[in-house]
């Protein structure tokens, strides 16, 4: 039995847009390869929310594989629909670690963060990334489809090797099982609310909270740019303009997500 089935029959009577529209489904390569297939049919409404119990195919920013077992994790895409210009894409990545950060620290009371650009940490390791992309960018019909996935009753052993020791879940920070259903619903609820700051173009206060539960400032950091590799201590964090470095020679930069990889933090 799906855990999550409630949702379909009974969403979140808080939200406004996200998840009035609930799609289950058992297995599939991608949930956001399955969201971009109802942009294309036209069947895209605003706020639905896909949901599978496995993913065969999940990816990460810049291809990277998303390990998930089945019936671990949250795996769900949102389509959105907010008017934006290419230069406040980055909105739709934050609003969407944002409210993994936000629903983890009030429903479960741990100290979650954002680890820049899409991830969310707890103690320094990761338990979910968010990856964001356009569909009929600039067309009528325009749509941003926002993945997440997050770890819930995830054990180590069940990760890659070379996962295991920088990532964590739910259950492993809280000691037992954690029900998916309340992971979900949470999330559903505070993803609306930063969505409705999206719409209504609140950037600052999406800049803002994002400073705040940032995880970096005042680390130092080795990140690739543009094929080069820079190495400085995180002085600021731009929405727009990413992340802020002092260099070795006291210079300053800011190198932009869509750029940028973090390759030690």
């Amino acid at each position: 039995m799906f855990e999550l089935t409630s949702l379909e029959t009974a969403p979140p009577a808080e939200t406004e847009f996200i998840g009035r529209k609930v799609i289950l489904l058992q297995s599939v390569d991608s949930t956001n390869d399955y969201a971009a297939s109802l942009v294309r049919g036209g069947e895209a409404k605003e706020g639905a929310a896909i949901f599978a119990e496995e993913q065969t195919n999940g990816r990460g920013r810049f291809g990277h594989v998303w390990c998930a077992p089945r019936g671990t994790s949250i795996l769900m895409s949102a389509i959105l629909a907010p008017e934006i210009t290419a230069a406040q894409v980055p909105a739709v990545t934050a609003i969407g670690v944002l409210a993994v950060v936000e629903a983890v620290r009030e429903e479960f009371r741990l100290d979650a963060l954002v680890r820049w650009p899409n991830d969310a940490v707890i103690n320094d390791k990761k338990f979910s990334g968010v990856l964001a992309r356009a569909e009929r960018f600039g067309k009528p019909g325009q749509r941003f489809i926002l993945g997440i996935g997050l770890n819930v009753n995830l054990e180590s052993r069940q990760l890659p090797a070379d996962f295991a020791a920088s990532a964590t879940s739910l259950m492993t920070e809280l000691g037992a099982p954690v029900s998916r259903e309340r992971v979900a619903r949470a999330l559903l609820v505070h993803l609306d609310r930063w969505y409705k700051n999206l719409k209504l173009g609140r950037f600052d206060e999406i800049e803002h909270r994002l400073q705040r539960y940032s995880s970096l400032p005042g680390r130092t950091v080795t990140l690739e740019s543009r094929g080069k590799q820079y190495t400085g201590t995180v002085i600021g964090l731009s929405l727009f303009e990413g992340i802020q470095l002092r260099l070795s020679d006291y210079s300053t930069g800011f190198f932009p997500e869509a750029l940028t990889t973090l390759i030690s933090k």
